[in-house]
């Protein structure tokens, strides 16, 4: 049995070596040695192919691994970091004279070391600084209190309670308003606390004199301590950080955007997201990919308010150019935005026929694709810093773009319409037909609604195909809404409602391949603002002149 196998398996091998010996006989016979070379030549090449991917896959292995062990080297030096910092401010608790006066205000020293560590240094100096100056704000504020209290006598409870309930409302009024909502709100809200603190403490007049003094000399010394520390000990700059999700969120845009097109053409329609949200229905990949950008971005607007409080360091420079981050942020969000509504033509109710698909599959395919590509590429630049061509990828997706409006010009009647002929064929009228480069365009809204005394031209048999007179479903009267189709049979009034769904179901053709088309100008406006960004914050590969300064602008740009 395992012979007759062998035998089974051995038999095509011949047949196929019979056919190349006699179909090759006479280049065989000739030139027997060149093609011997060839393929040995071929060989070679992908012997050589193989060992070139193999060592990168082994590069890619490491580089990964190396990282991974980095990432959790640097987590685990936060722990390390914030019990160094609370020890070094414990000193205060215990200092000799003439530091004794820290004995009893030490503890707070340390827990503004607990407190002000975050994730990164930019994020822990912006903390530090609000807490410093909210206690400044407080402690001088107190010390005005504290002076004139003593001499009130028995009105000094009132004079403290009247005190009290200023600072309370004075910061509250300046915690909800701007610029100290989006920045400055720990330092009010630390002040507050603060002030009460010191005006309400049960002490002679002498310490509450000198109390505040202390209070913001131990605050100050343990903000300075966690700083010294945190930059000191495997930094973390929230710089890089910026630039890994800005990046990321490039990446997931294009494939988010390539998916989309994919379903489309496929005809796949997903659950709505409403049922996604509610637990009713699994979470698909487009969403979830939505979902992941839309916390990246919020990260990254949190980072961004962070970074102007870091030092310089590595390739970030003193008036690093951080405001053109924030174009680029914007301007992808916007982009998501159109993202987003090509993701809701897959979720729609209504949904185009496939035979309409399939007229633009080509162009949907092309822009698809280039468009991905970009932002992949400009996601690349901004993670290297280093500036990447995307010249000729927004040139293909421009003649994409010139491809899908001239043929949604030459079908748009077969698009409106979105009938099939009559014999049945299942092809749209008018795809690749001869006779439709004559025909004349008619209104989609005169052909729809019966419009009483409106003259048309006469109608060829190209036009009695596509553009049929169709009676209205529902018509109003003076308010109230009357039946266009009473005195039908049910036939007719079936068919006149198929017929105006499949004219409505066309609409979702024509928004989809719009979305597309407005996908490219973003994709072509975001690629100037990466190129400005690389001038000024001096990307490889970029060449900085003084034009670059004045084009584009930036902000939130609507193309």
């Amino acid at each position: 049995m395992v012979s007759d196998m062998a035998d089974s398996l051995k038999q095509p091998l011949l047949n196929a070596e019979g056919q190349n010996g006699n179909g090759l006989g006479s280049v065989g016979a000739g030139g027997g040695g060149g093609s011997e070379k060839l393929v040995a030549g071929g060989n070679f090449h992908r012997f050589v192919s193989r060992v070139v991917n193999f060592f990168s896959w082994i590069i890619g292995l490491i580089r990964r691994y190396l990282k991974r062990i980095y990432d959790e080297a640097t987590k685990s030096a936060q722990p390390a970091k914030a019990g160094l910092a609370a020890a070094l401010c414990s000193v205060l608790c215990f200092a000799p004279p003439p530091f004794d006066m820290f004995n009893k205000n030490g503890v707070w020293a340390v827990v503004t070391a607990d407190v002000v560590l975050e994730a990164n240094v930019g994020l822990t100096i912006s903390k530090g600084l609000n807490r410093t100056l909210g206690t400044l704000a407080a402690a001088v504020l107190a010390l005005g209190v504290n002076y004139y209290a003593v001499n009130l006598g028995a009105y000094e409870p009132f004079y403290i309670m009247g005190w009290v309930f200023f600072g309370a409302a004075l910061a509250t009024m300046f915690k909800f308003r701007r610029p100290f909502k989006d920045r400055w709100n720990y330092a009010v809200a630390i002040s507050m606390i603060t002030f009460h603190i010191l005006i309400l403490s049960k002490s002679e007049h002498k310490d509450k004199i000198v109390l505040p003094l202390i209070r913001l000399a131990t605050i100050v010394i343990g903000f300075l301590t966690m700083s010294l520390v945190n930059l000191g000990i495997a930094p973390k700059y929230a710089g890089s950080g910026i630039s890994e999700l800005i990046a990321k969120n490039f990446e997931r845009a294009g494939t988010a955007m390539e998916r989309c097109v994919t379903f489309y053409l496929e005809g796949k329609v997903l659950d709505q997201v409403g049922d996604i949200l509610t637990g009713r229905k699994q979470d698909d990949s487009v969403h979830t990919t939505f979902t992941e950008m839309v916390a990246a971005d919020a990260e990254c607007d949190k980072l961004l308010k962070a970074v102007p409080f870091e030092p310089c360091h590595g390739r970030f420079f003193y008036q690093y150019p951080w405001h053109l981050y924030t174009d680029v942020t914007d301007n992808l969000r916007y982009t998501l935005y159109d993202v987003i509504a090509l993701d809701s033509c897959l979720r729609a109710e209504i949904q185009a026929p496939g035979e309409l698909r399939k007229i633009c599959k080509d162009e949907f395919e092309g822009i698809g694709k280039e468009c991905a590509e970009v932002f992949r590429l400009l996601g690349e630049s901004i993670r290297n810093m280093k500036l990447v061509d995307c010249g000729y990828q927004l040139k293909t997706a421009e003649e994409w773009v010139k491809y899908l409006k001239h043929k949604i010009a030459k079908h748009s009647q077969t698009i409106l319409v979105g009938a099939k002929d009559q014999t049945g064929a299942g092809d749209p009228v008018g795809y690749g037909g001869p006779e439709f480069e004559d025909v004349i365009a008619i209104s989609y809204s005169d052909s729809v609604f019966n419009t009483p005394g409106l003259n048309t031209p006469a109608l060829t048999p190209a036009h009695s195909l596509i553009c049929r007179s169709v009676t209205p479903t529902h018509s109003f009267v003076h308010g109230r809404g009357v039946d266009g189709t009473q005195g039908l049979s049910d036939e007719r009034r079936k068919e006149l409602k198929r017929n105006i769904k499949t004219r409505i179901s066309a609409l979702s053709l024509i928004k989809f391949a719009s979305l597309l088309i407005e996908l490219v100008a973003k994709a072509k406006y975001m690629d100037e603002l990466v190129r400005q960004l690389a001038d000024r914050a001096q990307f490889v590969g970029s060449t900085p002149s003084p034009s670059t300064t004045s084009a584009p602008v930036g902000g939130n740009h609507h193309v």
